[in-house]
């Protein structure tokens, strides 16, 4: 009897995620490709996808799910954890004829465009309270004992209009809570931290982002990334919207 030993790496795990509401998107059928042509992963469980022994060369991964528009997302390794390449993938729903009034949609595009969020500038039940540098862990004060899931938040600065987004990869005891990178603005005093919304960039400049309307929460903050610099405004939903570059800083994003 000849023994064969096969081996398996993970190359890659993908989490797809509602854009507008954070939540996961299980269930689902969604269809994939690599640059361009059919591609297979497997699932993994809820909203989890992998890629086992694939390689490891960067590819443009497609995604195609009913009830949300088609995206295209660069899987760039050099950016990826090696012990554990995972990408989140926000996937921006559909908009219907009887749900237009729930939405405020702003699409068009924009030189050197790279990412863009947006969240509301008041409001949010979750607010961080300290952060401990060397241990790149943040104290959360929760008092209606809101789901924390491992995911991504933003840090709002209502006083400057702006916020940053954080990556909880571990709960620990007493509300703390471990981030995949440290702070690079930090924040002063009890800060609210909500789900941001995530828009849909391309490689040609153009966007679109989806954002609900709310009665409580018509003022949001827009954050965009556009040729290595982050550019923040404030809009109010009950206003017409343009994307604009303004106050502009230097984006700390790598790569």
């Amino acid at each position: 009897m000849t023994l064969e030993i096969v081996s398996c790496r993970l190359d890659l795990a993908v989490r797809l995620q509602n854009a507008v509401t954070g939540d996961p998107v299980a269930g689902s059928r969604p269809m994939f490709q690599k640059d361009g042509k059919n591609f297979k992963l497997k699932p993994a469980g809820g909203a989890d996808w992998i890629g086992v022994n694939i390689g490891r060369e960067d590819f443009v991964l497609g995604v195609n799910v009913r009830g949300f528009e088609k995206t295209v997302v660069p899987i760039r390794y050099e950016l990826l954890d090696p012990r554990l390449p995972i990408v989140e993938i926000p996937l921006i729903p559909e908009q219907t004829e009887w749900d237009k009034p729930s939405y405020m949609t702003l699409e068009g595009s924009l030189d050197k465009i790279e990412e863009l969020q947006a969240v509301p500038l008041k409001g949010g039940d979750l607010y961080a309270v300290s952060y401990q540098k060397e241990e790149r862990t943040i104290s959360l004060y929760n008092p209606h004992k809101k789901m924390i899931r491992l995911s991504s938040y933003a840090i709002v600065d209502q006083k400057k209009q702006e916020f940053e987004i954080i990556t909880v990869l571990k709960a620990l005891p007493d509300g703390k809570y471990q981030l995949k990178e440290d702070l690079k603005k930090g924040f002063e005093g009890r800060s609210p931290v909500v789900s941001p919304v995530y828009g849909m960039v391309s490689q040609d400049g153009s966007y679109l982002i989806r954002i609900p309307r709310n009665r409580a929460d018509t003022e949001w903050i827009l954050r965009l990334v556009a040729g290595g610099k982050e550019h923040f405004q404030t809009a109010d939903l009950l206003e017409p919207v343009s994307l604009t570059e303004r106050r502009s800083k230097q984006s700390g994003k790598k790569g």
